[in-house]
C-alpha cells in the first residue's frame, strides 16, 4: 500500500512539474524549409544551390620546380594557387592535377611527361554535364540538318555512355608528345558576385 502512495504521488508531481516547467520545452512543427510570418514555408530561390567561385586568397608560388619521385604520383590541387614561372615534371611517374572548380591562375607554366587531370565537385559535375550533352567527345558531333544555325530536326541527347560513380572524381589520362607551355586561368576568378 505505501508503494502505491509513493508512485501516485511521484505520479501526480511529475505531471505537475511538466505542466509548470515543461509547457515552454514542447517541440513545436518543423518544417523542412524555414518559416516566414504566417506559418508559410520559404523556399530558397532556385540559384541557391549554384557553386560560389571565392576569390583568390594569394597562395603565391614563384620560380619553382615540381619534380615528383621517379615511378609515383605527384599531385598538385589547383584550386586557390596563383603559380607564375613553375614547371611540373615527373619523368618516369606521372603528374596529376586535382582541380575542384576554384578560382586558379598559371603563368608561364611548364608541363611536361604523363600528365592526369583529376575533377572533383563543381568541376566534375561540369565535366559530366558537357559531357551529356556530347560537347566533350572527338570530333564534335554536327548540328542536325548540316547547316550552322539551322535546325531541321529536333536535336537528341546523345546516347548514353557508361556513367561514372556518383560522388567519385573524374579521371582523365595522357601521355604529353611534348610540354605543354603557357597561360591559364579560371573564367570566374570569384572578385565579382
Amino acid at each position: 500500500m505505501k508503494t502505491a502512495v509513493v508512485a501516485v504521488a511521484s505520479f501526480l508531481l511529475g505531471i505537475s512539474i511538466t505542466v509548470v516547467v515543461g509547457r515552454h520545452l514542447v517541440p513545436k512543427s518543423v518544417f523542412a524549409q524555414g518559416v516566414i510570418a504566417g506559418g508559410v514555408p520559404l523556399v530558397p530561390p532556385i540559384d541557391a544551390a549554384v557553386p560560389k567561385v571565392e576569390p583568390l586568397h594569394r597562395i603565391l608560388i614563384d620560380n619553382s620546380v615540381f619534380l615528383g619521385v621517379p615511378g609515383a604520383e605527384a599531385r598538385y590541387v589547383l584550386d586557390g594557387l596563383v603559380m607564375s614561372n613553375v614547371r611540373f615534371d615527373n619523368p618516369l611517374g606521372e603528374i596529376t592535377l586535382a582541380y575542384g572548380g576554384g578560382a586558379y591562375s598559371l603563368t608561364n607554366i611548364l608541363i611536361s611527361g604523363r600528365l592526369s587531370l583529376e575533377l572533383t565537385g563543381a568541376a566534375a559535375n561540369t565535366a559530366h554535364f558537357l559531357d551529356s550533352l556530347g560537347l566533350l567527345r572527338t570530333p564534335p558531333t554536327p548540328m542536325a540538318g548540316g547547316k550552322l544555325g539551322i535546325l531541321t530536326t529536333v536535336p537528341t541527347v546523345p546516347a548514353k555512355t557508361t556513367e561514372p560513380p556518383k560522388n567519385k572524381p573524374i579521371i582523365k589520362n595522357i601521355k604529353l608528345g611534348k610540354p605543354l607551355k603557357g597561360d591559364i586561368a579560371s573564367q570566374y576568378d570569384g572578385t565579382k558576385r
